[in-house]
């Protein structure tokens, strides 16, 4: 399903940002994080070291989507929303780690 291209990119990607950036995907992504797990599982990350991502990150990650949902009118406005959230702080988190690696 996934081409070898595709994988050699997210394996190099994968190791370029490290542990921080699936903790990061995690909390930021939520429910999309499946597709991104999915590919994880053909790199070489360590099964130990991804059950800490999950273990790590689900907690935050379920909390930040309560609390969307809790104060939101319905659950088309809590969907959309949680959508742009995660959107917003996962380029925030990728432009706060480029600035720090590159200073």
């Amino acid at each position: 399903m996934i081409g070898k291209n595709s994988l050699i990119r997210f394996d190099h990607l994968t190791r370029d940002a490290g542990i921080p950036a699936l903790i990061a995907l995690k909390i930021f992504l939520g429910g999309a994080f499946d597709y991104i797990a999915y590919v994880t599982g053909l790199t070489k990350i360590t099964l130990k070291d991804f059950v800490k991502v999950n273990i790590l990150a689900g907690i935050p990650s379920t909390f930040l989507m309560y609390l969307i949902f809790l104060y939101s009118k319905d659950i088309t406005s809590g969907l959309i929303i949680s959508y742009l959230v995660g959107i917003a702080l996962t380029i925030f988190w990728v432009i706060f780690n480029h600035k720090t690696k590159h200073q």
